[in-house]
């Protein structure tokens, strides 16, 4: 036995050397690791520069650039991008350029297979061949910057390029062009929505397909003075045989867009002056996507959101006037359904005869695997994604799919318009800057400091032969071919409107009288009409702190609209439902944190969602599924027909699906938050759900890294908080403001900023998640322009040296 001992005891203590081992290892690693936060205050000396740039940041490490021309402003962003957010940028160039295989393996091979048929890499190439000399001096500054970083780094990568083994390429100024063409495709979804009614249009017959996909319009007009009506119009004009389409790929984490903007004229201000309120709504994740900085040179000086890896504000204000965007949901991409040649299958029919397919060949590296090769077929429309494995979908026999989408137009001048935001003395130059705006089409508000306010729904806008965009259309008649674009004079706008306000909440641009088609998918007027009502009960002496209420506004149209509705179709209850109903009875209808009111309604909605049209939709139930108003409002208005599940053969009535729902919904959120309806809150369900593209992934880094601070709002509230219905976790908050900001065109100085996690791109830093606590609480910070100002809210101070 007492060698069996000392066998046993020789591999015990091998055991715990080789643990002890592994944890010195990850402790060292950890602590090299910690190295790669940037160093904020050691002077530097960097080659490229044409004199010395000061960088001051304040508490939260939001920076200061003070440099003596624009290129060294544009280099040292791109200097700061590197140092905070390389790998976010790595991430957003290899999405674009489909090379995300070549780090991650074969699970990334469908995204590649998505960005090489699309062609966004393509497209960034031909519109940097167009691009003026002024832009092209400011990506090549920019990008001189980063790659200044890359190659004279004194401290390890950040984290993830560790755990990828990765070192990143120079970055170029068409990677810059590409972020910008990434988030124009992500932010035109209307073709995704195109694609799912031609799923549906597989399985639904003509009525249901038109009751759950409906055209949405009507809400304020853009000055505010419309009263909200009923927001659902009538007609389908596309015949369903023609809706044979693809899937609605993702093209990333920030998914589509929906925002709040206003402005309000100084007649109604306190200080004569305007105020413009911005919080565009993207898709949730860490880091956010913004990174907030001041750019200071003698010919400039702008403040506000830039996305790293693009050289230049998106969203701010520079010495005169200040801007916000908000997604117009115009119809800015199609889907044709192309016919082969039956004598020629490498070519497909046009109104003028077979023209053939162009085609290419893309090789894609994969990771731990042999390269995969793809070949392309475009059309006359675009690019053919039913090629796609995952983009194909039952058809006409031999046909294919092309998406047409004006962000592949070569020639995109959308940049140069930025560029000309930045450089803006007063309304009129934003308006001629404006013209270049040509995806995605966006509602740009903006405001100056002589007064003006005012909005325009920038963008190109296809003219359509025929049909209205809303499902495939015959490539080779030609019925549904773009001939021609809306002229900017023909888009919708209003510039200093009798009211004294402009706003828009993603709501409809345009009346049915308008000039031009725009779109028929927006979203619903909920939050325009909210907007509308805060901003007609400060007739005047309207200031900053009104318009963050506005920004912080948790009422819902949707309770106010469904709660006591809901609670009469019930009928008298007993026990925990009563206790839930009375708790509904006296609520206020705003989405408060600490209320379990908004927890029973919103859970009793995505149950009642569920068991009216869950059999309807089988497995495209998931991406439909929400609060659904419009058809809600139809059931609860005499259309009892869709509360019988066709899949059970008894006959529901709509009393027996609300009193199942609200039971369904009571048992889960027992499992959930206990037996007691009182005791529930709305925050210990519904928080921000911000977790790192790739940690969230790797157990243990997932919850170190996530950020999730509880959150009110939801998802028709001003502070929105949209969840996810369908998803695993649907009380989550997936999608919101990671930006809000309120302009004081009296005083831009006093302009008030915030972001979603923090400045930094790196969970070592204590920058990563500093700002998320004033984010979700609805509060700011203030980037003044003043040096003064600077010095008193400095923590720190560097300088970037030419060598």
């Amino acid at each position: 036995m007492r060698p069996m001992r000392k066998i046993f005891g020789w591999i015990s203590w091998t055991l715990m050397a080789l643990v002890a081992t592994l944890v010195v290892t990850g402790v060292a690693i950890a602590l090299w690791l910690v190295r790669s936060v940037p160093d904020d205050r050691d002077d530097q000396s960097v080659a490229g520069l044409h004199g010395p740039v000061r960088i001051v940041r304040d508490s939260h490490g939001i920076p200061h650039i003070l440099s003596r021309d624009r290129h060294d402003a544009f280099f040292a962003l791109g200097r700061l991008h590197a140092q905070e957010r390389l790998f976010q940028m790595e991430l957003g160039r290899r999405l674009g350029r489909g090379e995300l295989a070549a780090v991650m393996g074969a699970t990334a091979l469908p995204m590649d297979t998505y960005a090489r048929t699309i062609g966004a890499a393509r497209a960034a190439e031909a519109d940097y061949a167009t691009a003026s000399p002024d832009l092209k001096a400011a990506l090549a500054a920019y990008a001189d910057g980063v790659n200044s970083w890359i190659a004279g780094r004194d401290r390890p990568l950040p984290p993830e390029f560790t755990l990828l083994i990765l070192e990143p390429a120079p970055w170029t100024p068409v990677d810059s062009l590409l972020v910008g063409k990434m988030m124009a495709l992500m932010l035109t979804g209307n073709w995704q929505l195109e694609a799912l009614r031609a799923r549906l249009a597989a399985r639904l017959d003509g009525e249901t397909l038109e009751f759950l996909t409906p055209p949405v319009g009507g809400g304020p007009a853009p000055d505010g003075a419309a009263r909200l009506p009923d927001f659902a119009a009538a007609g389908m004009d596309e015949a369903l045989h023609r809706t044979l389409a693809a899937a609605a790929l993702s093209t990333g984490p920030i998914g589509p867009g929906a925002s709040n903007a206003w402005a309000v004229a100084g007649d109604h201000t306190a200080t004569g002056k305007p105020i413009l309120a911005n919080d565009p709504h993207l898709g949730l994740a860490a880091p956010g996507l913004w990174y907030l900085a001041h750019l200071s040179a003698p010919d400039m000086n702008v403040v506000g959101a830039t996305l790293p890896g693009v050289p230049f504000p998106l969203l701010g204000h520079n010495d005169h006037v200040a801007w916000g965007l908000t997604t117009t949901g115009g119809d800015t991409a199609d889907l044709f359904v192309e016919t082969p040649d039956p004598q020629d299958a490498g070519r497909y029919l046009t109104p003028d005869g077979p023209q053939p397919f162009e085609t290419r060949q893309e090789v894609i590296d994969v990771r731990f695997a042999a390269p995969v090769t793809i070949t392309v077929r475009t059309t006359r429309h675009g690019p053919v994604i039913s090629d796609m494995p995952a983009g194909d979908l039952p058809r006409p026999a031999g046909t294919a799919l092309a998406l047409a989408h004006t962000a592949l137009i070569p020639g995109d001048h959308t940049p140069q318009a930025l560029l000309g935001f930045i450089d803006a003395r007063n309304a009129d130059d934003f308006l001629a800057a404006a013209h270049n705006f040509m995806s995605p089409q966006q509602n740009l508000t903006y405001a100056d400091d002589r007064g003006t306010i005012g909005m325009v729904s920038a963008g190109l806008v296809p003219i359509r032969r025929s049909g209205d965009g809303r499902l495939p259309a015959d490539g080779a008649s030609g019925a549904g071919d773009w001939v021609g674009f809306v002229p900017f004079e023909g888009l919708p706008q209003v510039r200093n409107p009798a009211s004294g306000r402009v706003l828009n909440a993603n709501n409809a641009v345009t009346g049915p009288d308008a000039p031009y088609f725009i779109g028929k998918d927006y979203d619903l007027p909920y939050r325009a009409g909210r907007l509308a009502e805060l901003l007609a009960a400060v007739p005047a002496g309207y200031g900053l702190d009104d318009a963050a209420r506005g920004q912080a506004d948790t009422l819902s149209p949707f309770a106010v609209e469904f709660t006591d509705r809901l609670i009469a179709l019930y009928g008298p209850a007993t026990g925990r439902a009563a206790t839930a109903i009375d708790l509904l009875k006296s609520w206020d209808r705003h989405m408060s944190a600490e209320s379990p009111a908004p927890l029973i309604l919103t859970a009793w909605a995505r149950a009642v969602n569920r068991r009216l049209f869950e059999s309807r939709l089988g497995l495209e139930f998931i991406g439909w599924a929400g609060p659904r108003p419009l058809q809600l409002r139809a059931v609860l208005g005499g259309e009892s027909q869709w509360c019988d599940d066709p899949a059970t053969p008894a006959v529901e009535t709509c009393e027996a699906q609300i009193r199942g729902a609200l039971d369904d919904a009571l048992t889960e959120l027992a499992a959930l938050q206990g037996g007691d309806p009182a005791d529930w809150r709305w925050d210990h369900a519904h928080a921000a759900d911000m977790r790192h593209p790739l940690f969230r992934f790797v157990p243990g880094l997932d919850g170190a890294t996530a950020i999730t601070p509880p959150l009110p709002g939801g998802d028709d509230t001003l502070l929105r908080a949209a969840m996810r219905f369908g998803g695993p976790t649907p009380y989550a908050a997936v999608h919101g403001a990671g930006y809000r900001a309120i302009y004081d065109l009296a005083d831009l100085d006093r302009s008030r900023f915030v972001i979603s996690t923090g400045e930094s791109g790196n969970p070592y830093s204590p920058h990563w998640d500093d700002l998320a606590p004033l984010w979700a609480e609805v509060r700011y910070v203030e980037i003044p322009t003043e040096p003064a100002a600077i010095e008193k809210t400095a923590a720190s101070h560097q300088q970037f040296l030419p060598r």
